[in-house]
């Protein structure tokens, strides 16, 4: 059976990566985490806007969306690590991590009118533009002289 083996000579600055990367321990075993940021897609029609963030860990529950005054949107929450009973962690990449994303959107929308869905890891919002700021024909009047 192969494990997982320390290299003999590491620098320096590998050894302190290790240090820091494992010596402050959440009580689940994973390394403690400060708040990171989510990977987003904004994407853009006529009337709405649709933002997509991948989330995986989180629930429905643990996430929150917020709308702000002038097209600011915030997405925060907390993905949570699962632990086998009775199992102890071997090595540990990921654990309970606190998120949270602010975007600028380049006009303002109808909170109102949101959906939010949150399915497989991917958080789904569509955010109809507010009606002032749908794009509107305007009719050309012929002038004469």
């Amino acid at each position: 059976m192969m494990g997982l083996q320390a290299r003999p000579y590491v620098s320096l600055r590998e050894a302190m990566d290790r240090l820091f990367d494992t010596a402050f321990t959440s009580p689940n075993g994973g390394a403690a985490r400060e708040t990171a940021s989510v990977p987003v897609n904004v994407f853009e029609d006529g009337d709405t806007y649709r933002v997509q963030a991948l989330v995986p860990g989180a629930t429905a529950e643990t996430i929150s969306v917020t709308a702000q005054p002038g097209g600011y949107l915030i997405i925060s929450g907390e993905s949570k690590a699962s632990t086998p009973e009775s199992a102890r962690a071997v090595w540990s990449e990921y654990g309970n991590t606190r998120f949270r994303r602010d975007i600028a959107l380049s006009l303002p929308f109808s909170a109102d009118e949101a959906r939010v869905t949150y399915a497989n890891g991917v958080l789904d919002i569509v955010l109809p533009k507010s009606p002032e700021a749908r794009p509107r024909t305007i009719k050309v009047l012929g002038g004469g002289s």
